[in-house]
């Protein structure tokens, strides 16, 4: 147990997080996930994957919470469009599209009846492949060889590099070499790298790990109620180039158009790469609302454009999400409390202390 686990445990007997539901009854609290685990994605990548068990007490404890309300994100947004509060109210987020949310997490939600958003980006859908980078990284994360030659890979490369000390630095080479690859050239160059690194992407594939839902997934899962929304077609973003967000946009909602019924006007930024100045260039998009990757909770003077999501995970203890959910977390961070422990924690650590990203 972190010291941090022990201070939360210590509050939340001494009634703090009693108090802080109640100060913060009226803040909209957005959860965010990713996928769900269909294997061990969860020890890979803990931020990213949650295994289905973890899940299933998030929700469990939810409903014990008799106080909470699981709204949708529309009606979420509507009611801070109208300067209107909905009592500790929480909508639930999932990012990408990913195969396991379709096969654990959204059974879950139906059976109790509530409602999710998925923001889901189509390029990797459209072409049926697995979603590059992060397939990529697991590679590496899972062989167990001692060095790798990447011209084994691919003759245009090069560099012999040491595992895992250089893993990294292998992993950026291919990474960035695949860049200018289509969809089709990269699911083929993974393949490859398995070969190189002894890892049997036979399994991978009968997993169907890193793959997002197929298009008859998502379709499915928009006639079961999933609210379908934008997430940019190849998952690209950026602040300064107003017409490749036009054109990711264009792309995701065609894509998406021809599966759902669903409005397509809300939009998660990929990665959480956001600035104020791309918000007009949003709406004129047909878009009423972004969600970030900033935590925090959400009132009626929160920008649409701007929203707070808690990034939850396989990496978060049950006491951190109790802590989150009452409003512990969000009165210390209104305080500054957290960017103080933040700043003091850095520099114990010797680590550079950089501005939030905006």
């Amino acid at each position: 147990m972190t010291i941090k686990q022990s201070v939360l445990r210590v509050a939340r007997g001494l009634g703090l997080f009693w108090l802080a539901e109640r100060l913060t009854a009226h803040g909209v609290r957005i959860l965010c996930y990713h996928g769900i685990s269909l294997d061990r994605e969860h020890e890979y990548r803990g931020k990213l994957f949650m295994m289905p068990a973890t899940f299933e007490r998030r929700l469990r404890l939810l409903h014990k919470k008799k106080g909470f309300r699981v709204v949708s994100l529309d009606d979420a947004v509507q009611s801070l469009e109208q300067k209107r509060t909905l009592s500790r109210a929480v909508v639930i987020t999932f990012d990408d599209g990913w195969l396991g949310t379709f096969r654990h997490a959204l059974p879950a939600l139906q059976r109790l009846g509530w409602p999710s958003t998925h923001y889901i980006a189509t390029s990797t859908v459209v072409a049926r492949v697995p979603v590059f980078d992060v397939a990529l990284g697991y590679l590496f994360w899972a062989s167990k060889r001692k060095r790798v030659d990447l011209v084994s890979v691919d003759k245009r490369l090069s560099g012999s590099f040491s595992l895992p000390p250089d893993a990294s630095r292998a992993f950026d080479a291919v990474d960035q070499f695949a860049r200018a690859a289509g969809e089709e050239e990269k699911a083929d160059l993974l393949r490859r790298t398995s070969l190189a690194l002894g890892v049997d992407f036979s399994e991978i594939d009968r997993h169907g790990l890193f793959r997002l839902m197929t298009p008859s997934q998502i379709r499915e899962a928009a006639q079961a109620g999933a609210d379908i929304q934008l997430h940019t077609h190849s998952h690209r973003f950026s602040v300064t180039e107003r017409e490749l967000i036009n054109r990711e946009i264009a792309e995701n909602r065609a894509v998406l158009r021809a599966l759902t019924d669903s409005s397509l006007q809300h939009f998660c930024y990929p990665s959480g790469v956001f600035h104020p100045r791309v918000y007009p260039w949003l709406r004129s998009a047909g878009v009423r609302s972004a969600t970030t990757c900033q935590a925090g909770f959400n009132y009626p003077d929160t920008n649409p454009f701007e929203l707070r999501r808690f990034l939850d995970g396989e990496d978060v203890s049950e006491i951190e999400f109790e802590a989150y959910m009452s409003g512990l977390l969000e009165l210390a961070r209104m305080s500054g409390v957290l960017k103080l422990a933040r700043t003091f924690r850095a520099r114990v650590r010797g680590e550079r202390i950089s501005p939030a990203p905006h």
